[in-house]
């Protein structure tokens, strides 16, 4: 179960740092490890954390991971989305679902978002919107019946964080409270 797991793993980070032969949009990704902070990720899944360590920083590929206690973790993996096609591909592959499972499409999460749920080992949930795709990963970390919670809870703060300020803004103006 662990090599499967470790296999969807990379999987996600293989389509993430896949497609370079396509244009990237402008500019390089933004460190991860300042989208989330230790306490963001301990208080959200429950669990004491270490604070974020860059892993793979390409330009428009960036990650950081958080070691927890027994060998738990969480991950986080942003990278400037290439072309409005490759978004629909990465999609498309997403909820035909792979040979390792299927991934859930989860509503209201930037432009789409997936879930693979490892049962009892963790899970992995995929956004696309804002000119990013951004992949959070929790492994062996926290309560298994609130994985999906504990994702979604820290995607929504990323993909915060990671709009534009003045696109913040405009939502801000238009809708008379931020979102």
């Amino acid at each position: 179960m662990t090599s499967r797991i470790i296999i969807v793993i990379l999987m996600c980070v293989t389509c993430a740092l896949g497609a370079q032969t396509s244009s990237p949009a402008s500019g390089e990704a933004p460190d991860p490890c300042t989208l989330l902070s230790r306490l963001d990720v301990a208080e959200t899944v429950g669990a004491p954390v270490k604070e974020g360590v860059s892993r793979v920083r390409n330009g428009t590929v960036a990650n950081c991971m958080f070691a927890g206690a027994h060998g738990g973790q969480f991950a986080i993996l942003v990278r400037r989305t290439p072309s409005a096609d490759w978004v629909s591909e990465q999609a498309g592959r997403m909820s035909d679902g792979s040979q390792f499972g299927t991934y859930r499409e989860v509503p209201q999460i930037g432009d789409r978002s997936f879930l693979y749920h490892m049962h009892g080992k963790g899970g992995v949930l995929c956004v696309y919107g804002a000119d990013y795709y951004l992949q959070i990963s929790l492994f062996r970390l926290g309560e298994d019946s609130q994985t999906a919670a504990v994702l979604r809870k820290l995607a929504v703060i990323a993909m915060t964080r990671l709009r534009p300020q003045d696109e913040r803004l405009r939502l801000t103006t238009a809708t008379g409270n931020q979102r």
